[in-house]
């Protein structure tokens, strides 16, 4: 039994207890809800579910801190150099926006819950300095993070259990890809019934460093001298190995 399958199993005796109890509630339950990077993390998965009314259907997103971004813009130089040419500001921008929904919405833009998809986080975006082509760099900037897999829709992903006194139980493995930083995140989940939006609920997810990854973090943080002379040393020593292999090659030929 694979890792994924184990969350699913627990997170569902989870919820169906949780029904017992509260059968006309919406609920909304993370696991796990807090997810270590450790010295070999490359991604991971967390399990989203919970109840919903019967008639209902579920959209979910995962979302960071809205912060500033700064970035160079680039452009000719006498029509021949490529060059940094500015700055450019991004405020109020979300470092990670996850969008899931179930086979009955394949396009959020075209339901009642479009305020949770990327074209209304365009609008929410402001660009600094204003003469700018917001358009154009707010574009590239979701081109950027969709490549990262830090922006992404995932229509139908959403999947239901079997109704029962009214509600219906609603689950999601959403991919935390290697790109997440170490930081708070918000879980957000809309019932949506018909084109109204009737239930909003969130959560938390926490991501953070442990072992030799959470070290190192701690010694660029609070060391800073330190870590750039083992920074130097390491790089040094690195050189060195290559240039030692390097020649012992060649000198076989």
């Amino acid at each position: 039994m694979n890792r994924n399958t184990v969350k699913i199993l627990c997170c569902s005796v989870l919820v169906t207890l949780f029904y017992s109890l509260h059968a006309t509630a919406a609920s909304l339950e993370v696991i796990p809800n807090v997810v270590h990077i450790g010295t070999f993390y490359n991604g991971t998965t967390v399990t989203l579910s919970g109840l919903i009314p019967e008639t209902g259907e579920a959209i979910l997103r995962v979302t960071g801190d809205k912060e500033d971004l700064h970035f160079k813009t680039k452009g000719k130089i006498a029509g021949l150099l490529w060059m940094n040419t500015g700055d450019v500001t991004l405020q109020n921008a979300a470092g990670v926006d996850m969008i899931y929904t179930p086979k009955s919405i394949l396009n959020i833009e075209d339901s009642g819950a479009k305020s949770f998809g990327l074209e209304a986080l365009k609008d929410q975006i402001s660009v600094i300095p204003v003469s700018e082509d917001k358009h154009f760099i707010v574009g590239e900037f979701i081109k950027l993070k969709e490549k990262d897999g830090l922006y992404t829709v995932n229509p139908g992903t959403v999947t239901y259990g079997p109704a029962s006194k009214g509600m219906k139980l609603f689950t999601v493995v959403a991919a935390i890809p290697p790109r997440m930083k170490p930081d708070p995140y918000h879980i957000d989940l809309v019932v949506l019934q018909g084109d109204k939006i009737t239930d909003e609920l969130s959560a938390s997810l926490t991501i953070e460093m442990v072992s030799f990854p959470a070290q190192i973090s701690r010694l660029a943080f609070d060391h800073s001298l330190l870590h750039g002379v083992l920074a130097v040393l390491v790089a040094l020593a690195a050189g060195l190995f290559i240039g030692v292999v390097f020649k012992n090659r060649g000198g076989a030929h």
